[in-house]
């Protein structure tokens, strides 16, 4: 019983420690994160020459669209001019490097309300098959603000 004792006081004495370590610990320069993600999108080409295969009895065409998306984010602002490159792996055949390019803050377009009274409604269905099912769609008036 005694060595039960003994574990259990030397866990906790660990785990108090542990605890007080991490919270003695001086906060460093703000960790920067980076995401890569990568996609692949296949699907059926839009355009004339898509819609003429489909009415003569053939199958559109199948379109494949690969998306390299780099993200880089930090809670602290810019002291200078961005400067990045990501190094893919050969395999990817996308070079030897790629240029990190921040996008441009655009101003904003001004007051969205000042284009004259919002018309228009929103038809909003739900579920699966062929026919609707009662009660639907639901109708949202965007001229009616709260109604619908």
């Amino acid at each position: 019983m005694r060595k039960a004792w003994t574990g259990g006081a030397l866990a906790l004495v660990g785990a108090v420690a542990a605890g007080a370590a991490i919270a003695q610990q001086k906060p460093g320069t703000p960790t920067a994160t980076y995401w890569v993600t990568a996609d692949t999108y296949v699907g059926a080409s839009g355009g004339m020459s898509s819609a003429l295969a489909m009415m003569s009895g053939g199958a559109p065409s199948a379109s494949v669209q690969r998306v390299l998306n780099l993200q880089l984010s930090s809670i602290q602002a810019p002291t200078g001019a961005p400067a990045a490159d990501h190094l893919p792996p050969a395999g990817l055949k996308a070079g030897a490097r790629l240029p990190l390019i921040s996008p441009k803050l655009a101003p904003a377009a001004g007051d969205a309300g000042s284009a004259g009274a919002v018309r228009g409604r929103v038809l909003v269905y739900w579920g699966c098959g062929e026919q609707a099912r009662p009660g639907q769609p639901t109708v949202i008036d965007l001229a009616k603000p709260g109604a619908g």
